[in-house]
């Protein structure tokens, strides 16, 4: 949505994304807050991660309005592989930003 000062507004659901680099650098600064300047290994790797689950979340999102919008029927599970969590380079290959991400 646009703003009378020129800005657009976006929000968890909208389909523009930044660069990865851009996510990166954003979630070093607001989640960690940490300059990308001053970052060790491990704030990389964790501004990583957290940029990869923006990402997810948002095409999680996505999905789950599309099939509330439909009145799809769900079944749900638990399995132990969820419980351990998915490793980040999972995550990066579903997305397919590995370029940006090395």
């Amino acid at each position: 949505m646009a703003h009378n000062n020129g800005t657009t507004k976006t929000s968890a659901t909208a389909p523009t994304r930044l660069s990865m680099t851009d996510e990166c650098v954003l979630s070093m600064r607001l989640a960690l807050g940490r300059e990308p300047d001053r970052a060790r290994a491990y704030d990389k790797y964790h501004s990583l991660a957290l940029a990869e689950r923006r990402r997810l979340m948002g095409d999680w999102l996505r999905t789950e309005q599309g099939y509330r919008d439909l009145g799809a029927k769900r079944v749900n599970y638990l399995s132990l592989e969820f419980l351990a969590g998915r490793a980040l380079q999972n995550a990066v290959l579903n997305l397919d930003p590995e370029d940006e991400a090395s």
